[in-house]
């Protein structure tokens, strides 16, 4: 079987995992999942985002020097966002709906997050809800970014089976 998995509901466990690494107190755990995030970068570049925006400010100097010997040793230049019309047509299409429910500081609150996607007409708007929140709000701070959530809606709500969510 090649190429990638396509069940996201696979691959949020992957993220999850990925982050629980980012965290370790155990310095190799650590190195093994940098190299992860960085593979990852390759075909999930925006989950690959997700993972390393948690990692901790004197590791993400290390993380950045780890990415680029990678993508140099390999041949590989690092994966850059989409910038297809319909691409960049949705983006500013949910940016709009988003910009609603948007509080102050840019953000929205993860408890209201359902209502954005009733807006946005996402069948299982509260089970879907908790699973973004599960994903994206990495300090428990009931805030995700409006960036956060476009890369994701970008990369992972398409590929998402509704029917599949717990």
């Amino acid at each position: 079987m090649g190429g990638k998995p396509t069940d996201p509901l696979w691959w949020d466990r992957v993220e999850n995992a990925l982050k629980v690494g980012a965290d370790d107190d155990n310095a190799e755990v650590r190195q093994v999942t940098m190299d992860a995030i960085v593979r990852l970068e390759i075909i999930y570049p925006l989950r690959a985002k997700r993972c390393y925006a948690r990692l901790k400010s004197t590791t993400r100097k290390a993380f950045n020097q780890k990415r680029e010997n990678y993508h140099f040793s390999n041949g590989v230049l690092p994966p850059e966002p989409a910038s297809d019309a319909s691409s960049l047509g949705e983006r500013a299409k949910i940016g709009r709906t988003m910009a609603k429910h948007a509080k102050a500081d840019g953000t929205l609150d993860t408890r209201s997050l359902h209502i954005l996607l009733r807006d946005l007409k996402v069948p299982q708007e509260q089970k879907v809800a908790d699973r973004i929140s599960g994903l994206l709000d990495y300090d428990k701070s009931n805030r995700i970014s409006q960036e956060a959530f476009l890369d994701w809606w970008i990369e992972d709500y398409k590929n998402m089976s509704h029917n599949a969510l717990p």
